[in-house]
């Protein structure tokens, strides 16, 4: 089991490996420097902004593992969690990233329980009657009434999309 520590400066993160019981493995993230490591004694960056992490001076998937003595799921964990940050990885750790899904977002389905669906088209219900009762109390000049009429008609329409894909 792993854990991630976040730390304010890399230098404190590599005196919490030296003097504190981080396991070896654990992810060390200082999100002010974009650096990530791994914890080791001497723990070395993931990113391209090592900080003051040490930097392998290795290049290869197989070398990498051959010269840290590490298991590639703890390496990757190290360069996702930096990828989450945004943080640039260094060349040589990216073949250690997780694969991300191949598949488009229109492909990707979500399911929805009925209960859940019933419940946001009840939202979508309330939310059109509130933009009603705007839309019959103002008088006919307020500047708001076409926004609040679009407001209705776009919340109708999604409820209706809703609605007939998934009953």
């Amino acid at each position: 089991m792993h854990r991630v520590h976040h730390f304010g400066a890399s230098s404190a993160a590599i005196a919490a490996c030296r003097n504190a019981p981080i396991p070896n493995g654990d992810i060390l993230i200082v999100p002010h420097e974009c650096a990530a490591a791994v914890a080791l004694p001497d723990p070395f960056a993931v990113t391209e902004d090592p900080g003051d992490f040490r930097v392998l001076e290795v290049e290869g998937y197989l070398a990498v593992i051959e010269h840290t003595g590490l298991e590639p799921a703890v390496i990757g964990r190290a360069v996702d969690e930096a990828l989450r940050f945004n943080m640039a990885v260094a060349p040589q750790f990216m073949a250690f990233a997780t694969p991300k899904s191949n598949l488009s977002t229109c492909e990707q389905a979500s399911a929805f329980t009925i209960d859940e669906i019933l419940l946001v088209s009840e939202a979508i219900n309330y939310r059109v009657r509130s933009f009603q009762r705007l839309v019959e109390n103002a008088p006919d000049t307020h500047a708001a009434l076409p926004v609040w009429r679009n407001a209705i008609r776009q919340l109708e329409e999604a409820q209706s999309k809703l609605l007939s894909s998934s009953l």
